[in-house]
Parts: structure tokens; C-alpha cells; sequence
């Protein structure tokens, strides 16, 4: 063989394998060592490194002999890579184990990523086929082979793969990865898959199953029955009769659950992450939406798990988010780039919070509000002329997030400027409360008869009431989550808000057009606020506007209709 005709030969991949074929190791061997000015016994041990950061696990001699004599394997998949840039990519690489010379991985590594390759989105890599034969074999998951380790991998682990489900389509990419680069091979589902697919959407359709799945190790509570966490699967059976339910660990006293007839509890053995990720494995085929509550670090292993046995499911992640916890995140973590970007739709309930979250992190934050649903066909309308001087909160009085106490030490400062107005609270009172309460009524007896505590009211009708009667509704929370769900009632009931500076309380004021606010944990400013409004000759005005101001903003139902169409795709 000519050097001419040697160098002929690595024009294409082609000729690369007619020359394997039909000449033998040491002259193939000879003309490259003469191409690259080395000793043919130097270039034999020549380590073969297709990554800056990891050399493969052989040497110049056992590329060269595997290409030879596994030769019909690599004929085969050339044959089955898809796209001109695969194909141009894998005669790169071949030229690389022929004459290991830099070039040929630089011209592999410029070709487009994004040339000849349809499939976006998530990609599981296999560490063992045998552990993942299951879920290969079904042949709908996309797959990531890491072929660029071992020098058989190239054609090796797309064999296996084939054997045990074939017909996957192959693309093959030289990419950048950590601090050098790699070779992988990306395989998307067959088209026999994709025919299975496209026969169902065919058939007539089945409601959609939507799961929402607890937070933490716990169940759902019954209060968030009555939230946006049930509610949204609620209004999604309601309008769309979707088939929903609510999975967590196991729970009691869900009285609340009448409330959202349709919504089924599922109940774990305990809420641990392998309870969780053992459900989805068996379920994920028949989710196709899984609703989570909050960007934490359980849920990871979850949505790993749902998207490898669904690669077609949804995922919807209402981030439950306020900057205090959403600037801890590390978002540049791995782990957590995955994760998010395996949610197909991603919200925040305030639009303070949406903007912060958009401008830093690389992900479409929706906003979807924590809006009011009234469970009932009645109209709710308030009327101003039969509310009476009532502050009105509601919550889990004296946790740490509500600060409660701020709430009652600035009502007693105001009390002597506010002559006939009351404060009422309800919800449950926190064991740990009890000795605060005892010194506040120590020290302020005469309140007695103007601070009600109502206690934990269960029914709706009831609580609305409340509300109803009520003017001014407050909250000195140190934290929220968005705009909270308490902010949207009071708002529907024509209440005037009083609230702390968390992230969201210009939205929760319409910017002071119904409300005021002051500084977190400040009782004075909040005592300023609330004689303000209880002496605010607008007051009245101030009702009518925060009504309005709720059926346009916080309507639930519109809310679940736009989130319908981000989940789906369809409009409402």
C-alpha cells in the first residue's frame, strides 16, 4: 500500500473498513507510523485518548486489531446511526483509532449537536444492562450509552442494546463533558414504540390520571385539602374530569375531603423516598401528570424514576416559593439541573417572586395564584353595610411564620385609638404559644372582651362568614410562600389587607389600592397600619376595590384553566 492510497483511505468510513478488510495489522500500522513520524513499536503503545480528562482502556495496537476484528460489528452500526452528523462524527472517530492525531477529534467535535437529532429532553444513561433490562426492553425510555471508556464500547454496547429491545434509533455525539470531552451514543425509541404510541392517541381518549404526590416524609394534611395542593386536582376533575388523587404517607381526620368530592387519597406504607419511588415504578405507566410541591432534594430520585418508566409523562412543580428559601438553593447543582429540568411546567404563586426567578434561573417560571374557590354554586358578594369593626386573621396562630404575637401587641398599642373594634383569630393555637398568651392577657386584661380567639374552624360556610363580617384582614407573617391562599379569601370578602413585607404583599395590596404594609416583625409600623385603615374614611372604597380586584386576579377556576393548557397542551 502507497502512503498516497493510505491517506486516501481515511477520506470516509468506507474506505476505512475496505482497507481493514483487505490489508493486515502491520501494514496498516506501518504507513500510519510513517504518516505520524514514529516508531511502528512506539506507536503499538500508544495510549488512545479520545478525552482530555480519560484515556480509554487500551492502546493505539488494540484500537486498531478491535476495529479489525470486530470489523461487520462496526459495519453494522454505521449502517444504523441516524443523521449525516452522526455518521460523519463516527468516521472521525475510526480515522482517530487509526492515526491518533488530534485533528480527527476537533473536526468531530464541531460538528452540530443539534444536525439531524429530533429527540430533546431527558436522557437515562445505562450503568448495567442487566439491572435495566426491564425498563429497556419496554422501549420507551430514551437512553444514554457512555461509549468512549473501553475501545469495544462503540460497537459493544449498541449490540446489547439492540438485543434486548431492537430498533432504537442511534445518534452518536463527541460533546464536551466535565473538563474534557466524551463519546456517547444517544438512542431514542423505536419506531415500532412510536407507532404503539401514535395507535393509542388514536383510540379514544382516557382521562388523564394526575397524581399529587406529599412533600417530606408525610401525607397530605387536611387544611391543604382546602388549599391550592387539593384544590388544583379537585378543579381538574371538576372541569376536565380528570382521574386525581392525593398519595402520601398515611393519615387521619380528613374531614375536609367531602369538600373535594372525586380527589382520591392513596396512602403509602410511610413517606420515605423508597416508598415513593417504589409507587411510581409501579405507577409511572399510568400517570400522566405528577404533581409535586416544592423544588426539595426527595423528590429528585422520584422524578428520575417517573421520567425513565414515562419519558412522556408531565411533570408540574409549583415551587411553593419565597426568597429566603429559593436563594439557599444551589441551582447549579447537578442533581438539582436535572431535576428541574425534568418538569414541564414550573410556578411560582406571585409574580414578584416569578420575575426574581426568571432573571436568574434558566427555567420558564409560570405564574399560577394561589387563588379563591368557594366550593359552592352560591355568590359570594359582600356587602360593606354589614360588616362590622372586626380585624380579622387566619392561620396557625403563634408559629414562627405567622407571628402572631405581633399581630396581638400591635392591636393592643391601637386598641385606645380603634374605641369599638375587635380582633378575632382563627385557626390553631400552637402548644408552644400558650405561655406568650398568658403574659399578653397579664398584661393587657382589658382585651379580653375585644380578642376572640374562634379556634379551628372546619366548615367553609363558617369561616366565610368570618370573613364576611369582617373589614380588615391581617397577617404578620415573617414568611409565605407566594401569595397565600388566606390573602385570596379575604380579598373575595371585600377585607381591606394588613400585611408584613413578604415577597408578595404589593401584589396582595393591588400596590395600596386595598391594603397597607409594614416591615416584618414590626409592631409599632404594624400598629400604624392598622389604625390607618380602621380610620380610613375610604374604607368602604377600599372594600369594594379589593372584591374586584380578587375575581379578576385570584379566580381559581381561571387559574386551573391556564394550567390545563401549559400541562396538556390544550386549550381550556
Amino acid at each position: 500500500m502507497e502512503q498516497k492510497d493510505f491517506c486516501d483511505y481515511l477520506s470516509s468510513y468506507e474506505t476505512m473498513s475496505y482497507m481493514a478488510k483487505t490489508y493486515g495489522y502491520e501494514e496498516i500500522l506501518a504507513q500510519a507510523a510513517t504518516l505520524m513520524q514514529a516508531d511502528p513499536a512506539d506507536l503499538e503503545y500508544y495510549p488512545v485518548m479520545e478525552s482530555a480528562a480519560e484515556k480509554l482502556r487500551g492502546v493505539y495496537q488494540y484500537a486498531l486489531k478491535d476495529f479489525q476484528k470486530h470489523i461487520l460489528h462496526y459495519d453494522r452500526l454505521y449502517g444504523r446511526l441516524e443523521g449525516s452528523a452522526s455518521r460523519i462524527i463516527f468516521a472521525n472517530l475510526i480515522g482517530y483509532r487509526i492515526v491518533p492525531v488530534s485533528s480527527f477529534l476537533e473536526q468531530a467535535y464541531h460538528i452540530s449537536l443539534e444536525n439531524d437529532f429530533p429527540a430533546k429532553g431527558f436522557f437515562e444513561e445505562v450503568a448495567s444492562f442487566e439491572r435495566n433490562k426491564d425498563w429497556i426492553e419496554d422501549g420507551t425510555s430514551r437512553i444514554l450509552l457512555d461509549v468512549g471508556k473501553d475501545i469495544s464500547d462503540l460497537w459493544v454496547k449498541p449490540a446489547l442494546l439492540d438485543k434486548i429491545c431492537p430498533g432504537y434509533g442511534l445518534f452518536l455525539r463527541y460533546e464536551s463533558f466535565g473538563e474534557g470531552c466524551r463519546t456517547v451514543i444517544y438512542a431514542t425509541p423505536p419506531k415500532k414504540t412510536l407507532d404503539r404510541i401514535y395507535e393509542q392517541l388514536l383510540q379514544p381518549k382516557k382521562p388523564e390520571r394526575i397524581v399529587a404526590l406529599a412533600p417530606y416524609e408525610r401525607g397530605w394534611n387536611n387544611a391543604e385539602l382546602v388549599k391550592d395542593c387539593g384544590v388544583i386536582p379537585y378543579l381538574l376533575h371538576k372541569k376536565y374530569g380528570c382521574d386525581v388523587s392525593m398519595v402520601g404517607a398515611p393519615g387521619t381526620d380528613y374531614t375536609n375531603l367531602s369538600y373535594i368530592p372525586g380527589v382520591k387519597l392513596e396512602f403509602l406504607t410511610d413517606g420515605t423516598v423508597k416508598a415513593k419511588t417504589e409507587y411510581i415504578e409501579k405507577e409511572a405507566k399510568n400517570i400522566d401528570c405528577l404533581v409535586l410541591r416544592g423544588a426539595y432534594p426527595d423528590y429528585i430520585p422520584v422524578v428520575d424514576t417517573y421520567k425513565r418508566y414515562n419519558p412522556m409523562g408531565k411533570v408540574f412543580l409549583p415551587l411553593d416559593a419565597n426568597s429566603l428559601y429559593m436563594d439557599r438553593i444551589q441551582w447549579t447543582d447537578p442533581d438539582f439541573k436535572r431535576f428541574m429540568g425534568q418538569c414541564d411546567v414550573i410556578s411560582t404563586s406571585g409574580p414578584v417572586m416569578q420575575k426574581h426567578l426568571n432573571e436568574k434561573w434558566p427555567w420558564v417560571i409560570e405564574h399560577i395564584p394561589n387563588g379563591f374557590y368557594r366550593f359552592s354554586d352560591e355568590e359570594w358578594n359582600p356587602v360593606f353595610e354589614k360588616k362590622e369593626n372586626i380585624i380579622l386573621t387566619a392561620g396557625r396562630l403563634g408559629s414562627e411564620q405567622k407571628a402572631t404575637h405581633v399581630l396581638l401587641e400591635a392591636f393592643a398599642e391601637a386598641s385606645g385609638q380603634l374605641p369599638g373594634w375587635e380582633l378575632h383569630l382563627a385557626g390553631h393555637v400552637e402548644a408552644s404559644f400558650g405561655e406568650y398568651l398568658d403574659m399578653f392577657w397579664e398584661k393587657y386584661p382589658g382585651l379580653k372582651e375585644r380578642v376572640r380567639f374562634l379556634g379551628h374552624i372546619t366548615d367553609r360556610k363558617t369561616l366565610y362568614e368570618e370573613y364576611l363580617k369582617s373589614k380588615v384582614f391581617a397577617l404578620t407573617s415573617t414568611w409565605e410562600g407566594g401569595t397565600p391562599n388566606v390573602v385570596a379569601e379575604a380579598l373575595y370578602a371585600g377585607n381591606v389587607i394588613a400585611i408584613t413585607k413578604i415577597d408578595e404583599y404589593e401584589e396582595a395590596t393591588d400596590g395600596g389600592r386595598c391594603g397597607m404594609a409594614a416591615e416584618i416583625g414590626d409592631v409599632a409600623g404594624f400598629r400604624n397600619i392598622l389604625v390607618t385603615l380602621c380610620k380610613e374614611q375610604d374604607l368602604e372604597a377600599m372594600s369594594r376595590h379589593a372584591y374586584a380586584y380578587a375575581r379578576k386576579h385570584y379566580d381559581m377556576e381561571r387559574a386551573v384553566e391556564k394550567l390545563y393548557s401549559l400541562i396538556f397542551g390544550e386549550e381550556a
